[in-house]
């Protein structure tokens, strides 16, 4: 890994026990496309959840690396838990996605 550079590689949650935890005992917060899960915890761990339904996986993994670029850029002010982000419904486009991924994470830097 290049000097200066910061990864997200650990960060992930990968654990079912995990992903029940923020399901069951997470708030839940819904936007027009996304709805996010939320569990405060020690550290700051994330997942993307995004169906089949949504599109192919050119598209299904280009909203992912969106979602983890927006997750990078914001990281450090965000609280320390465990997110969800759930895509449940297609974007009409990338403006009004990428507007609404500001939106979210301004509301989850509160």
């Amino acid at each position: 890994m290049k000097k200066g550079l910061f990864s997200l590689t650990n960060l992930s949650i990968k654990r079912k026990e995990d992903f029940d935890l923020v399901y069951q005992k997470g708030k839940k917060f819904s936007f027009s496309f996304y709805s996010i899960f939320f569990v405060e915890s020690e550290e700051i761990k994330f997942a993307f959840s995004i169906p089949k339904r949504i599109g192919k996986a050119v598209y299904r993994n280009r909203r992912k690396r969106i979602l983890r670029e927006f997750f990078r850029r914001e990281f450090f002010n965000l609280k320390t838990g465990y997110y969800i982000f759930h895509l449940f419904r297609k974007p009409p486009d990338e403006v009004s996605e990428k507007k609404e991924l500001e939106e979210i994470f301004f509301y989850l830097r509160k």
